[in-house]
């Protein structure tokens, strides 16, 4: 390996460390418990100098980004920010600079650099790896909690916000601010493990995340979140709308009779999903007395 692509590796290894800290910190502005990480200074400060780091090195060397196509698009939104925060300044210079500041990072570390393509689904597969384990862990406790029916407030400001298990709404919280962004996630993290499936060779790692997708669609039960539920429908029959095509293929249907057989599979394929999530949503209340 030369010299100079050794280089663009070791900074595009930064770029991906950049790119990993902004979900992660996206994240945790969801959940209670790490509230404190959110509110001090250390952990965005981390993120904007590595961020600084990729956006000057791409400045001073081969001008990836600002080569790559249609980076008219982000110039001209940061802009339009910018003229923004100048309208609202009255509002505070500190916070419309910080606002600033953040866009350009996210779009430093988050826009597709020209070179960096050969190396997407590899970034892609770990960024997988990293939000399926890291909403594993937390979302352990939604169920302890559900077992446990263990309810209780937690207080922020003024504001109080419902923890734990909720009886009188049956939905659980765990330690997330919100369930629908909880079973949202949860659904997030069942397609990229199935993404993780077809793109895995090692049947331990396979298995592993198997298992996490049965574990997740217990968490999207567990929220009673319809609008996540609705997404999970929608988006299950539209996986099997896509999925028929290339077995339809197969008998030689006319253009029109392969429409219709995939609309059909879509929808009984929603219809096996909502049944599927109905029989179990009914029987909690027998499994939390057991």
């Amino acid at each position: 390996m030369t010299k100079g692509l050794k280089k663009y590796f070791n900074i595009h290894n930064v770029r991906l460390l950049a790119v990993i800290s902004l979900v992660l910190y996206s994240m945790m502005q969801k959940i209670t418990v790490l509230e404190f990480l959110c509110k001090s200074y250390i952990f965005p400060t981390v993120i904007l100098f590595i961020s600084a780091v990729v956006f000057l090195w791409d400045f001073f060397s081969k001008k990836r980004m600002f080569s790559a196509k249609y980076i008219i698009l982000p110039v001209l939104f940061i802009a339009a920010t910018g003229l923004s925060a100048l309208v609202n300044i009255r509002y505070g210079v500190y916070s419309n600079a910080v606002l600033i500041a953040y866009l350009v990072a996210e779009y430093a570390v988050l826009y597709p650099f020209e070179g960096y393509r050969e190396t997407a689904r590899r970034d892609f597969k770990v960024i997988g790896y990293v939000i399926t384990v890291f909403s594993f862990l937390l979302s352990v406790y939604t169920y302890v909690s559900y077992l446990m029916c263990l309810e209780y407030l937690f207080r922020n400001g003024i504001h109080i916000i419902e923890q734990g298990y909720q009886s009188i709404y049956r939905r659980a919280w765990g330690v997330y601010y919100e369930t629908n962004w909880q079973g949202i996630l949860a659904l997030l993290v069942i397609y990229l493990c199935i993404y993780l499936i077809l793109n895995t060779k090692k049947l331990f790692v396979r298995i592993l995340n198997i298992i996490n997708i049965i574990f997740h669609i217990g968490i999207l039960i567990l929220t009673g979140s319809r609008s996540t539920a609705l997404s999970v429908y929608i988006s299950f029959g539209v996986f099997v709308w896509y999925m028929s095509l290339k077995y339809l293929r197969k008998h030689g249907f006319g253009c029109v009779k392969e429409q219709l057989l995939r609309i059909l599979c879509g929808v009984v394929g929603a219809a096996i999903c909502y049944g599927m999530i109905f029989s179990v949503k009914t029987s909690l209340p027998y499994i939390q007395k057991f």
